[in-house]
């Protein structure tokens, strides 16, 4: 098992060390090893597949014909890690449909021919894709920038509130960004909430201190008499109305 190097499972694109199960998918997280130099053939069109690097040490594999590309582990940490490169990648393979029939049939893995995983990516979106969990993720023409997409939601919503925004878009009644802006708020408010709550616990906790402090000057300056001074039992008054009226705003 590999430990100490971060990678991102297939399936959902959850961050996590390799080889260790995803927390999410509880699936292995693949470990991104060097890319191993082979032509490949499209699971789907059978024509050799095109090597394009994407980033140092990260290539991805596409198909000339029908624009499907197959993404090994070390170029899909650097996908998930970097979305921005989905777009450049889609501007080089435009999205071409595929007969339904065609998107039917299962896919073997162009490095090892076992037959591939198939499900929805994350469990939370509308986007089939193929998994080889020793190899690599196929994607059909027009899903990478779609996968990259969802993960970077997933990342800062969490998979129920993405879950909750597919099922939505679906309905035709989403708004990707709108949504997203509405959870981030949502978080936000409760971290300033949080914040809110310790700074009034910790002035009331001043307060009192600064009570506590005048009470013990006023008897040591008055010799230690049995009876309070009035300005003892004035400030004990003040703390008490205090103490109350920050815990009932809370």
């Amino acid at each position: 098992m590999t430990t100490g190097i971060v990678s991102y499972c297939f399936f959902c694109g959850t961050g996590g060390p390799a080889g260790t199960s995803c927390p999410s998918c509880l699936v292995t997280i693949p470990r991104p090893a060097p890319e191993v130099l082979a032509t490949f053939a499209c699971p789907r069109c059978t024509t050799p597949l095109l090597a394009i690097g994407i980033a140092p040490q990260a290539t991805i594999h596409a198909c000339q014909t029908c624009h499907g590309i197959f993404v090994g582990a070390r170029a899909w940490c650097t996908l998930v890690a970097r979305p921005e490169l989905a777009r450049a990648i889609a501007s080089r393979l435009p999205a071409r449909a595929a007969p339904p029939s065609e998107l039917v049939r299962m896919l073997r893995c162009p490095a090892c021919s076992r037959e591939m995983e198939r499900g929805r990516f994350g469990a939370s979106s509308n986007i089939v894709i193929d998994v080889c969990v020793s190899h690599g993720i196929w994607l059909d023409s027009g899903e990478v920038v779609a996968v990259a997409d969802h993960a970077a939601l997933r990342a800062r919503v969490g998979v129920h509130a993405a879950r909750r925004a597919t099922d939505a878009a679906e309905s035709g009644s989403y708004d990707a960004g709108l949504a997203a802006g509405r959870a981030e708020n949502t978080m936000a408010v409760a971290a300033a909430t949080a914040r809110k709550r310790t700074v009034k616990r910790t002035g009331l906790v001043v307060f009192l201190l600064l009570v506590a402090a005048r009470i013990a000057f006023v008897l040591a300056r008055g010799g230690g008499a049995s009876v309070a001074p009035p300005e003892v039992k004035n400030a004990t008054e003040s703390a008490a109305s205090a103490a109350s009226a920050l815990e009932n705003r809370r």
